[in-house]
């Protein structure tokens, strides 16, 4: 009888050449690892993030990772760049031929899905206005270069139910205070107001009377977004197109008068608030709800810095937003108001490297038990498990080396103290500290020993 487990010889050889080949993973395009040793900045500036949100009244919330691509394609618009090219779409094996209304997508920003919780959740039946905070990934398939990745991180704040300038004002002004307590100079705040949907409407008839005649000269994306949204034209950084946006009207010049009182008192509270910011006619955003107001954040890098030559700085802009009191109806909601900003993490990280921001090392290690002996070990352990619930970050080895050995291991972890137990401190319920940047050490009572550490360390 035919045995059926029997499998085919394959040349003993051969097998052990497929055994050596080995696959060499690697992180996909356009995202990457931020490493321990990178992580002190990221940490310091979320942990900065959460303390202006407290202080400026923003409370936190955290919202799925996707959502269903609708909700994107209604709110920031299909004209954009992010639903027309940069939508990462989500699906599994099993799903096919998936109707466009019920396919899920990555979230490539925060506002719209922040937008859908309020409403699903009768966040409009709670005291308005309602100040929301939230960071983490966004996922855009763009294209990678220095500064920009496919999975990138943003804090955001938003405000909703409040029409007034006050919270225009108010996310600029946290943003100011963010990135003033992080450190960060040459931060300047650019501005412009779109002003409301009306006025918008006559702005852009007007901007599609001056564009027409130019349409042959400008590059194939402008042509495109003639029709689909002209005021994008404005957005575009092609060298054929830059010079032709220095004659077209504005929309400064083009508020009606509610607008233009509106944007009036933005720009006068951040006077009061002593925010830096320049008028800039030729900010739009990149998606379409915005309404009034918007923004964008930008440091100034002298060419000196970036280039090794002389010449004019260059700005990289870290953040922006603005408002956008359409935006809740048009999703399904009722007609409230709104303004938000996000602030992308990595650039902010990046300009914190340049500048050279000092961050407070946060040690990993801050506490290292030393022991010496077998009964030693035994009230180590004890000891170890008081240290690590009384909230200090503890460290011993594992292994029973030398007592040089583990003083070599405590120096390698960075660790502040450690804390060393022989036989003759295990019988007397003592323990020996040792600063380990000093080298002094003292004697001290095991039972006193957290109360000790605790005024030390905290």
């Amino acid at each position: 009888m035919e045995n059926q487990n029997t499998q085919s010889e394959t040349p003993r050889g051969d097998s052990d050449k497929k055994s050596v080949n080995k696959v060499n993973f690697q992180a996909a395009r356009g995202v990457r690892d931020i490493l321990p040793n990178e992580q002190k900045f990221w940490q310091y500036s979320r942990h900065i993030a959460e303390e202006i949100a407290r202080v400026f009244g923003f409370r936190h919330i955290d919202i799925p990772t996707f959502e269903t691509a609708a909700l994107f394609d209604r709110s920031i618009g299909s004209s954009s760049d992010i639903i027309s090219k940069e939508l990462y779409f989500v699906s599994s094996k099993e799903e096919k031929d998936v109707p466009i209304d019920k396919m899920l997508a990555l979230r490539p920003e925060f506002t719209a899905g922040i937008a859908r919780a309020y409403i699903e959740n009768g966040l409009q039946t709670w005291p308005q206005p309602i100040k929301l905070y939230t960071q983490g990934p966004v996922f855009r398939h763009d294209k990678p270069q220095k500064g920009r990745f496919r999975e990138f991180y943003q804090i955001d704040f938003e405000i909703l139910g409040d029409p007034s300038p006050k919270a225009d004002a108010w996310v600029i002004l946290a943003c100011w205070e963010y990135l003033t307590v992080l450190g960060l100079t040459k931060v300047e705040i650019q501005i412009n107001s779109l002003g409301s949907i009306e006025s918008q409407e006559k702005y852009r008839k007007k901007l599609k009377i001056y564009y027409k005649p130019l349409l042959d000269k400008l590059c194939t994306t402008c042509q495109t977004r003639f029709e689909k949204n002209v005021l994008r034209l404005l957005d575009c950084k092609e060298v054929s197109c830059i010079k032709h946006k220095e004659n077209a009207p504005t929309t400064i010049d083009n508020l009606d008068e509610a607008s233009k009182k509106h944007f009036m008192e933005v720009l006068s509270m951040l006077d009061a608030f002593n925010v830096s910011y320049s008028l800039n006619p030729y900010i739009v955003r990149g998606l379409d709800y915005y309404t009034h107001t918007a923004f964008e954040i930008m440091i100034s890098e002298s060419a000196d810095e970036k280039t090794q030559t002389s010449g004019a700085s260059h700005q990289v802009a870290i953040g922006g937003g603005g408002r956008y009191d359409g935006l809740l109806k048009q999703i399904g909601g009722n007609n409230t108001p709104g303004v938000g900003v996000a602030l992308g993490i990595d650039r902010i990280v990046d300009e914190m490297k340049r500048q050279k921001v000092q961050v407070k090392h946060q040690p990993h290690t801050e506490i290292f038990v030393v022991s010496i002996g077998s009964r030693a070990q035994k009230r180590a352990d004890n000891l170890v498990m008081d240290l690590l619930r009384a909230g200090f970050a503890t460290e011993f080895s594992p292994d029973k080396l030398n007592f040089r050995a583990q003083l070599k291991m405590a120096d390698k972890l960075e660790a502040t103290y450690t804390i060393i137990i022989g036989e003759r401190e295990a019988h007397d319920n003592t323990c020996i500290i040792r600063d380990m940047k000093s080298g002094i050490q003292e004697d001290a009572s095991c039972d006193e020993l957290v109360s000790l550490l605790s005024e030390r360390i905290r």
